[in-house]
């Protein structure tokens, strides 16, 4: 259903689909894929973003080393505060408790420490480079790994930032089941693909497959983003439509429960007075949904519940204007047969 032929055209240009913020690298042990790490960090430093390196004191110098390749000189960017380091290790022992991951304590950790490192940025916005995940499946303990990510992926819904995780397959001993190689790809966004310098073993193919996979679930959600842009343009034309119709419909009943006259009165105004009670009052419940929806966070479940009833008011309102339409339609083929010639 379309009530308003004009939506497409007044809706805003769909804006191209974002960069991932959250991207896995897989790497054999003798390849460290640090060039790859100093060019996503550049890439940061050019859009304004802080830097932040999370990683052990061999990989933090691999990276610094690939980062003055680039023109870059890691201390200057120190000194200025737009690259920070970290160990890796410190941090985990930090957020573990009786040697095991503690969910409490690395949501305080994580959250405090991006917390103020975007307070540092002069754009708000961070890229960061961990390999904490990497050091837990080093370790055998996947699940850890999964719940650091997790964790993870709940501040990337509260900070503007990107993270780049490295992860060298010798930490997946081939017992590790399948199934837990493909809950590491799916909490990111992105799979950087895996090519193999020599034989192809048994995690290469899988690992390609996650990372087309992830490709296609980008472009769905590619596509669910321009819909919900499409459903948010139609619950703002649709709350300017609703507080139009009211106007006209309130002056309309303000009339008739004065009894003055209408300047055009039909024949079956009991018929047609009843159905603009009915509009009234699907507006009166519409408006308290779109006020609601405006104050509900953007994108969270709430403003999606809010969507999806404005959506419904709309098919409704669109029926009951019709059956308007076809009522006064009726009205003034009845008043012109009654006219005299």
């Amino acid at each position: 259903m379309q009530p308003y032929p004009h939506l497409h055209d007044s809706c805003p240009p769909l804006q191209p689909e974002p960069p991932p913020t959250h991207v896995a690298d897989f790497y054999e042990p003798d390849f460290f894929p640090a060039q790859s790490i100093a060019t996503y960090l550049c890439e940061g430093l050019e859009a304004g973003e802080i830097s932040l390196i999370i990683a052990t004191p061999d990989h933090t110098r691999a990276v610094n080393d690939s980062l003055r390749r680039c023109g870059v000189e890691p201390e200057a960017l120190e000194r200025a505060g737009l690259l920070s380091y970290l160990d890796a290790s410190s941090i985990l022992e930090a957020m573990k408790d009786n040697s095991a991951l503690c969910d409490g304590d690395a949501k305080d950790v994580l959250g405090e420490l991006l917390a103020k490192t975007a307070q540092l940025s002069p754009s708000a916005r961070v890229r960061v480079f961990d390999e904490m995940a990497n050091l837990l499946a080093a370790d055998g303990d996947y699940s850890a790994c999964l719940r650091l990510e997790m964790h993870w992926n709940w501040l990337l819904a509260a900070y503007p930032f990107r993270l780049y995780c490295p992860y060298c397959i010798s930490g997946f001993a081939k017992e590790c089941s399948a199934a837990t190689i493909a809950a590491v790809c799916r909490s990111h966004d992105q799979i950087i693909p895996f090519v193999s310098a020599g034989p192809t073993g048994w995690l290469a193919p899988l690992l390609q497959q996650s990372s087309a996979l992830q490709v296609e679930i980008q472009k769905c959600r590619a596509g669910q983003g321009a819909l919900h842009a499409l459903e948010r343009e139609y619950t703002r034309l649709f709350g300017e439509h609703v507080a139009h119709l009211r106007h006209g419909l309130e002056d309309r009943l303000h009339l008739a429960s004065s009894g003055k006259r209408l300047l055009f009165p039909p024949p079956q105004a009991g018929l047609d007075h009843l159905v603009e009670r009915l509009l009234h009052e699907i507006l009166v419940e519409c408006e308290a949904v779109c006020a609601a929806r405006r104050s509900a966070p953007e994108g969270g479940p709430e403003s999606q519940k809010y969507i999806g009833e404005i959506l419904a008011y709309g098919r409704l309102t669109s029926a009951l204007c019709g059956l308007q339409q076809r009522v006064r339609s009726t009205d003034s083929g009845s008043a012109a047969l009654d006219r005299p010639a």
